[in-house]
Parts: structure tokens; C-alpha cells; sequence
């Protein structure tokens, strides 16, 4: 028998900025939970009490981390979290090249748009996958 139910897909944002988390959870709402983090610390203490499929952070945070280091120790902690880099201060390649660098497996320029998101998920994310 098909099972009728499956877990849903769960997704971190790490950003400050209220108004990108609330863009986020408005565009992945239907096929996502969506918890939000407004620094590094607290991105990582989400991370450590629970499972995401993914987990987009924004570059410049406020505290002591920024996102690339944030990165850095999702890879180094859980390496099967794949992340996305954000950055509205973007000039040619730099979100790219920081993204190589620090093992994201997308960028997301701000301002972005409900598709834009929907789509990076989509590449980064296994089809079909569902949290098991």
C-alpha cells in the first residue's frame, strides 16, 4: 500500500533580515517547513537540534559569524546539508566564487523571486526526496 503521508522537506535560513526569510517561506510554504535563524550561532544551534534538507545563508551576518564561516562548519558538521550562499551585495562572480570556495552547491543573488528560490531548491535538493 502507498504510503498517503511522507515527511516533508525541511529548510534553514540563516539571514537578519526579516523580510528574506518571510520571501522564502512565502515561495516553498506548500512543499516546505521553513525555520529561520537570524545569526550564525543560531543557524548552527538549529542545526544541531533538528534535521534540514537544506539550509540557505545569507554572506554578511551579524555576530561573529559570517556566512562563509558558517558554511565551513555545516560542511565540516553535516556534509549531507547542502547550502546555498545569499547575498545582495554581489558584484561579478564574487557570490560565485565564494560559493566554490566554500562548498555551497548554489548562489542567490538579492533580490530574488519565488521562482528563483523554488528552482535552487529544485537543483539542490535529490528529486523525490522527502526527509527519510
Amino acid at each position: 500500500m502507498e504510503q498517503l503521508s511522507q515527511a516533508r522537506r525541511r529548510v534553514l535560513v540563516i539571514d537578519d533580515d526579516p523580510s528574506v526569510c518571510e520571501a522564502v517561506k512565502l515561495a516553498v510554504w506548500q512543499e516546505f517547513d521553513v525555520e529561520f535563524a537570524h545569526d550564525g550561532p543560531a543557524g548552527l544551534a538549529a542545526l544541531r537540534a533538528a534535521r534540514f534538507d537544506a539550509a540557505l545563508i545569507d554572506c554578511i551576518l551579524p555576530g561573529p559569524m559570517l556566512g562563509d564561516a558558517v558554511c565551513d562548519v555545516i560542511h565540516g558538521t553535516w556534509p549531507e546539508v547542502p547550502t546555498v550562499l545569499m547575498s545582495g551585495f554581489v558584484e561579478d562572480g564574487m557570490l560565485e566564487d565564494m560559493m566554490y570556495r566554500r562548498g555551497a552547491m548554489a548562489c542567490l543573488p538579492k533580490p530574488f523571486g519565488a521562482m528563483e528560490v523554488r528552482s535552487i531548491l529544485a537543483a539542490v535538493l535529490p528529486s523525490g526526496a522527502n526527509g527519510a
